[in-house]
């Protein structure tokens, strides 16, 4: 495996989805972990943590957690249900940006 430095990505926001700030990045270990908040209910926020373990050299495991929903009131997860299908969608389409990025050689590796 290959890995690239960078350096920290800005945290970018749909305009289609809604106004206001998405997250802000907490963590950026790469190539093993990030961790950022998740602002969609204000003033509770959550946090998501993607880690990536190698498992061989064509393969990696990506373990996705979504902390924080205890935060949140009844209230809360009623508004969140209008926009839950948007998630799934949006989440399927950012990991599989993850396989096309890894996906893709780098001159180092060539």
């Amino acid at each position: 495996m290959t890995v690239t430095p960078m350096r920290r990505p800005p945290i970018r926001q749909s305009t289609t989805v809604h106004a206001g700030v998405a997250g802000t990045l907490l963590a950026w270990e790469p190539p093993m972990r990030f961790v950022l908040t998740w602002d969609i209910v204000t003033p509770r926020v959550t946090e998501v943590e993607l880690r990536f373990r190698e498992l061989a050299p064509s393969l990696t495991r990506v373990d996705l957690e979504h902390r924080g929903w205890d935060k949140l009131t009844d209230a809360d997860f009623n508004g969140l249900r209008e926009r839950r299908d948007s998630y799934n969608t949006g989440w399927a389409m950012i990991l599989r940006l993850f396989t096309a990025a890894a996906s893709t050689p780098t001159a180092s590796s060539s």
